[in-house]
């Protein structure tokens, strides 16, 4: 085996289980097998996988024994590629065109679907009457054949069609899906669509050229676009078609990390608060109850029912002294907000335990936080109730003046 042909080996057998893998994975991870965008996904996935196994040097070798009529090998990886594509109109046609009725997304891929099989047959028919032999520079041998020609125009037609809707509808769908490994891995399937569709209009019009004029070497052309344009189109599209699901498996220990590392820090400030309010604790019996990221979506929200039960017991200027302490210390942005909330808690915990409460004051709302990004704020907050100075200064000010009032009570009495 050449090095050439030991390159293409490890690449198309790497892709094909990448892409077959992952298509098990989500067909036997997804809580129901029935839903039409995951089928779609599955078949992408799957035609790709399929059709870059078949393709390798060696799969090519195996079936050249036993196959009915040359090139048999390459004919199926075609096929199985444009199923890929007609995956590919399924996903885009149960997600991005979410306002069709059933009727009208069922009319779309069966129409797709018919031109699959149409083309598929009438490639079967010209490469069967080509008068081909089995060759694995099979694009260069009979680059000036008519009917290798029409063939692989079919064929790049066919995936052209898919790859041009993809261009055309996904950065505005992946612009409205929600931030995260979805997001990003539409943005890169796009990436891959259009540059996989540049390397098919200048396969077709190579192709096109070299049949008109006869001339086998302007196929040399396609040989060095093909390197520079489909290797990483395709490696792109696979990348982001997967990515929501290795993405995940990849950064877990990270995130486990970072739900440990956000549940300690959160402990110092859920302790006081537990210490005055013992009836914030959530009790449950669910079986997920020990998983960190279960119990640190817990302590976040017992840190906000603590907040709202404390609101009666910040006083009524201590949002005044903390929004002046913390101006005075210099701070500015979230690490200002942070110490100011902080320092409301700390002036709440030191009238409650002198048991105190006041009326209803609107700026001892907690500020509203995008869920995503509650365990970060509220680590903000922690650090700051545990090492800053402006909220050490306000639970002394607000325990002084609280003595201060009950002496001067005592002293009316």
């Amino acid at each position: 085996m050449t090095g050439l042909a030991l390159g293409l080996t490890v690449l198309f057998y790497s892709a094909a289980t990448l892409a077959l893998g992952a298509a098990a994975y989500k067909f036997v991870a997804a809580p129901t097998r029935r839903d039409p965008i995951l089928l779609s996904a599955c078949t992408t996935l799957a035609g790709i996988g399929l059709a870059a196994a078949l393709l390798a040097p060696p799969s090519q070798l195996l079936i050249h024994r036993i196959e009915p009529i040359p090139n048999l090998a390459r004919l199926l990886a075609n096929a199985t590629a444009m199923g890929a594509a007609l995956g590919v109109h399924g996903l885009l046609t149960y997600s991005v065109r979410a306002t069709f009725t059933p009727a009208q997304r069922r009319t779309r891929l069966q129409l797709r679907a018919l031109v699959l099989v149409l083309a598929v047959a009438a490639m079967t028919v010209l490469l069967a009457t080509a008068g081909t032999r089995f060759e694995p520079q099979f694009h260069r041998t009979y680059a000036t054949n008519i009917r290798i020609a029409a063939y692989q125009l079919l064929y790049v037609g066919y995936l052209g069609w898919a790859l041009a809707d993809l261009v055309r509808l996904l950065p505005s769908y992946a612009h409205r899906s929600p931030r995260g490994y979805l997001r990003t891995g539409l943005r890169i399937l796009a990436l891959g669509a259009a540059i996989t569709l540049l390397y098919l209009l200048w396969r077709g019009t190579i192709i096109t050229a070299t049949a008109l004029t006869q001339n086998p070497d302007l196929a040399e052309h396609e040989t060095l676009v093909s390197a520079l344009l489909a290797t990483p189109g395709v490696a792109l599209m696979l990348a982001g078609i997967t990515l929501p699901t290795w993405g995940p498996l990849l950064t877990a220990p990270w995130q486990r990390w970072r739900a440990h590392h956000a549940y300690h820090q959160l402990e110092p400030l859920w302790n006081d608060l537990h210490d005055a309010l013992p009836e914030i604790e959530l009790h449950t019996h669910d079986l997920t109850a020990d998983k960190l990221d279960f119990r640190l979506y817990r302590r976040l929200i017992e840190i906000r029912d603590a907040h709202l039960a404390l609101r009666p017991h910040i006083h009524p200027e201590a949002p005044k002294w903390a929004t002046t302490a913390a101006d005075a210390a210099g701070l500015h942005g979230e690490n200002r907000s942070a110490t100011i909330e902080a320092a409301l808690l700390a002036a709440a915990l030191e009238a409650k335990t002198a048991g105190r409460t006041f009326p209803f004051n609107p700026e001892t709302a907690p500020p509203q936080v995008p869920r995503e990004k509650e365990p970060a704020w509220l680590m903000r907050v922690a650090r700051a109730y545990s090492q800053s100075a402006v909220v050490a200064g306000i639970g002394s000010k607000v325990r002084a003046t609280l003595k201060a009032t009950e002496r001067d009570n005592l002293r009316t009495d």
